[in-house]
């Protein structure tokens, strides 16, 4: 196996939004758990909690590693800034992360590097918080239909779990969308992919970035 030189680095969990805060907690033994509010629940958390487990429809626990208080700033990315804005968090978390990346490695305004710099992603295709808003509806709907005519009751409506929203064609996407946007956004044009390995999808991606450089694809 041929030796690889990370150069770059850049983090983002909660309660640390750059490695040095991250390894400051670590040694710290600092616990990041937050309770969540509205901003991760998108509804009054406290509408569907039950503190008692396995009460149906509820959720039993609140505190989790949720990323609070973070705002991307759209300095360096090929995209306008309110399309930036507007796009889902997960969206902006790779901007940032990958951004950060190569401003540490000293390559994010060296043109002719990024021409052939490449992005492996792992990235689990689970919903997005703004997916969810443009599929629950057509659930809903479809749902009422049918217990509508169940119920014999033709004014039978569903409760929405939360406003809907304006549609972003960007937000609609999951899984690959992150790695694409981000690598149009940085005018990355060497190999651009997202894995899906469940809990292995970090270990893979690196496994194969390494592969994309010991081949010199990227």
């Amino acid at each position: 196996m041929q030796p690889v030189a990370v150069i770059g680095l850049s983090t983002l969990f909660p309660g640390a939004s750059d490695p040095n805060t991250f390894w400051e907690n670590l040694v710290a033994g600092k616990d990041s758990r937050v309770e969540a509010g509205p901003q991760q629940m998108d509804a009054d958390p406290n509408r569907f909690y039950d503190p008692k487990k396995g009460t149906l429809d509820r959720y039993y626990c609140m505190r989790g590693g949720y990323i609070k208080d973070f705002e991307l700033d759209p300095d360096g990315f090929a995209f306008d800034s309110q399309i930036i804005k507007n796009l889902d968090v997960v969206h902006q978390w790779t901007l940032y992360v990958a951004r950060e990346a190569l401003r540490d490695g000293g390559h994010l305004q060296k043109k002719e590097l990024l021409q052939k710099c490449g992005l492996i992603l792992g990235n689990l295709s689970f919903p997005t918080r703004s997916s969810n808003h443009y599929l629950l509806p057509l659930y809903q709907k479809a749902y009422e239909k049918q217990l509508s005519r169940l119920l014999n009751d033709p004014n039978f409506k569903l409760e929405p779990f939360a406003p809907e929203r304006d549609l972003v064609f960007e937000n609609l996407g999951i899984s690959g969308l992150p790695a694409h946007l981000t690598s149009r956004a940085l005018k990355l044009q060497g190999p651009t992919l997202a894995l899906d390995a469940a809990c292995a999808s970090s270990l893979y991606s690196v496994g194969l970035a390494c592969h994309y450089l010991h081949s010199r694809k990227a």
